[in-house]
């Protein structure tokens, strides 16, 4: 039997993110869902909060993976990122 393969998902609370999380589940992977709520709307996926805009949440979401042995997949789907966010289109 092959090892529990693990995934993040950046956007994971809504649209694409949602679709990728519960699709990675269903195959058999932990995934771990982060959005900027901190909610993964898919049942199974363990929940985590990053803002792509804040240096200091991107970190803490990286020593929690690193703290979790780290990941086999990452997949990035964030929703719209406004330029009221610092980000120029």
């Amino acid at each position: 039997m092959e090892p529990n393969r693990k995934a993040v998902v950046i956007g994971a609370s809504g649209g694409l993110g949602n679709a990728l999380s519960a699709g990675l589940i269903a195959r058999g992977f932990t995934v771990y869902g982060f959005s900027r709520s901190g909610a993964a709307s898919v049942e199974g996926a363990i929940a985590g909060q990053i803002d792509l805009t804040d240096e200091a949440s991107i970190e803490a979401a990286a020593a929690h993976l690193h703290a979790a042995g780290g990941t086999d997949l990452a997949l990035a789907a964030p929703g719209s990122v406004s330029s009221e966010h610092g980000l120029q289109p």
